[in-house]
């Protein structure tokens, strides 16, 4: 049996003052799934996330949820939940006052019923006398989805809900809410910039630009097989060094590289034309640096990026202004002793690189 989506929004449009905010937006969500848009600040993602919200007016197209047209419903009138960066907790009303804020219009009963059992779900019920100056970070946005709970959202929509939290209070508190999710089986749809979340916490990701998606996937398909430079650039860092293909055998397309004067054998599924403009991509974890000398890639180490437990290495190639990056984990057992500018050489394998047209 086909599954059919929670959500599905077709040919989506906002125009403000003649500029399209949100442009031909069209994508489905699944039920139980963990939905990001990442993008940079400016490409519409927290626009489509008001859209869905209904605090913005498409100038066209649907959103359905369940199958019903919600596109000019009301906020109130919609069975999603949006979450605010700030939380928008009441400093004045306790946990379990805050929590019960949103469903003071249903009986005694269902109030004390639905608050008793989003303070369970998210493992508050001690913290419901404190006040939210007396929480953490992480107990705040804890709060605010119990809050969202209890109004039994369909789809409960965050708007970069790490915002507000320090770096290690973000990587605990982002597993924690993957958990959450799981164990609720609700739909999370969350917009953030930050690539390291969406990686983490997604079932599946939707890069914006310019008003809509580029690419949906999975994190894996983000990362490994992005259809250009912005989707590659947005989650991780890449190298890019521009050639023209030269033949094509089997899965692997020769590619001659004017910076490097050498002819590149990279993976490639599908048709490509000889003498077309490509790029070729490359991932620094992808790339083998060493000092011994090799028939590979030659250049001198011009940057050094020192990150703790890695290095990356910013390499000029010889003769050309092309540089490509090379990262390495340091340990007790093996460590790269390179020195700006050192004499080096890259390899990586025709596998680990991919194509992309100009």
């Amino acid at each position: 049996m086909i599954q059919k989506p929670l959500l599905e929004v077709k040919d989506l449009c906002l125009i403000k003052d003649g500029i399209p905010i949100l442009d031909h937006i069209n994508l489905e969500i699944f039920k139980g799934s963990f939905y990001t848009i990442l993008g940079e600040s400016g490409c519409g993602k927290t626009t489509f996330l008001r859209t869905l919200a209904g605090f913005e007016k498409p100038t066209s197209g649907q959103i359905l949820l369940n199958g019903i047209d919600i596109t000019h419903l009301n906020p109130a009138d919609r069975p999603t939940n949006l979450i605010f960066q700030s939380y928008a907790l009441f400093p004045h009303l306790t946990v379990q006052e805050n929590i019960e804020f949103g469903i003071l219009d249903m009986t005694l009963d269902v109030i004390e019923e639905r608050t008793k059992h989003a303070l369970n779900a998210v493992e508050m019920s001690n913290f419901a006398y404190k006040y939210p100056n007396q929480l953490s970070g992480g107990q705040k946005q804890r709060i605010a989805i119990a809050r969202a709970l209890c109004k039994r959202p369909a789809l409960l929509l965050l708007d970069e809900p790490f915002a507000a939290l320090d770096k290690s209070l973000q990587q605990r508190t982002q597993l924690e809410l993957v958990d959450l999710q799981e164990k609720l089986g609700m739909t999370f749809l969350m917009v953030t910039h930050d690539q390291e979340q969406a990686l983490t916490v997604s079932s599946k990701i939707a890069v914006f630009a310019h008003g809509k998606p580029l690419q949906i996937g999975t994190p894996y398909e983000i990362y490994e097989c992005p259809i250009g430079s912005i989707v590659a650039r947005s989650v991780g860092e890449i190298s890019v060094i521009k050639g023209i293909t030269q033949f094509q055998e089997q899965e692997y397309v020769y590619v001659y590289c004017e910076n490097l004067d050498k002819t590149l054998k990279i993976h490639h599924q599908g048709q490509i034309d000889p003498n077309m403009p490509v790029s070729i991509a490359i991932r620094p974890e992808k790339v083998q640096i060493s000092k011994i000398n090799t028939t590979d890639i030659k250049g001198i180490v011009d940057d050094i990026e020192y990150i703790g437990d890695m290095s990356i290495y910013h390499v000029q190639i010889s003769n050309s202004n092309q540089i490509i990056k090379s990262s390495v984990i340091h340990n007790k057992r093996f460590q790269v002793n390179l020195r700006f500018n050192d004499v080096v050489f890259l390899h990586w394998d025709p596998d680990d690189a991919f194509l992309m047209p100009n």
